[in-house]
């Protein structure tokens, strides 16, 4: 696995998202990555893991499908999505291409 945290950054909280199925598109917990203090800041990057089964995403706030028609980008247990911006964070959603998938997620700041 290729995983990079920029050293710059500190990682602030994490989540795991354990019921990712083919009905309804997830999205990150805002709670996760928004800043409980003014001085704490938001997350400014997050570091996805899949994991269980393929999933279908997307950033730029349309909604991923499933299917032969499915759109959004396929990623496979083992692969590591890497989000940069507050905006990519709240505007990620993921769905299960097949079964029920799971992912885990670190935000950084």
């Amino acid at each position: 696995m290729n995983t990079a945290f920029a050293p710059t950054r500190r990682a602030f909280a994490y989540e795991r998202l354990g019921s990712i199925t083919t009905v309804a598109a997830v999205s990150l917990s805002a709670a996760s990555y928004t800043a409980t203090s003014t001085s704490a800041g938001n997350a400014r990057s997050a570091v996805i893991t899949v994991e269980t089964a393929n999933i279908r995403f997307r950033i730029d706030g349309g909604v991923p499908t499933t299917g032969t028609s499915g759109n959004g980008h396929l990623a496979a247990p083992g692969d590591v999505i890497n989000l940069e911006g507050l905006e990519s964070i709240k505007n990620f959603q993921a769905i299960g291409e097949v079964g029920t998938g799971a992912i885990h997620v670190t935000y950084l700041r």
